[in-house]
């Protein structure tokens, strides 16, 4: 298998109001280091949580979508460990779940000044967001 979504792109993300999602279907990611994480059935996700007045040159749904999915997920702590059929519960601390999304990033193809622009935010100002996901 190689690195990224092992599954196409949106694929079992249902839209819950044109802003909020739910995965309807497992989406699995496979790392560099080699470990297979699943995004959850029913794991919740508003994209990527760029301010609004960004959004012209960094709209909430880019082709970085995903790697937000995946992010999403880490940060709420439902983010799975996959292994064939199974999947298991995995907590991540908050340096690799920026860490994820920065590496998801880079495996869909996100340009390297988007990559490095969105993970400097998420890193300087994510702090809040992990403890309210984490409550």
């Amino acid at each position: 298998m190689q690195t990224g979504f092992q599954s196409l792109y949106y694929a079992g993300i249902c839209d819950q109001d044109g802003r909020n999602w739910k995965a309807t279907q497992p989406v699995e990611y496979l790392s560099r280091s080699g470990v297979l994480y699943r995004i959850p059935v029913g794991a919740a996700t508003d994209g990527a949580s760029i301010p609004a007045i960004f959004w012209a040159k960094l709209p909430p749904f880019g082709r970085y979508w995903l790697a937000a999915v995946l992010h999403d997920a880490a940060y709420q702590n439902t983010l799975q460990l996959a292994d064939g059929l199974k999947a298991f519960p995995h907590a991540t601390d908050r340096p690799l779940c920026d860490l994820l999304l920065k590496e998801a990033m880079e495996a869909s193809g996100v340009g390297p000044v988007s990559v490095d622009v969105i993970y400097e935010a998420v890193r300087l100002c994510g702090a809040g967001s992990f403890k309210q996901d984490r409550s």
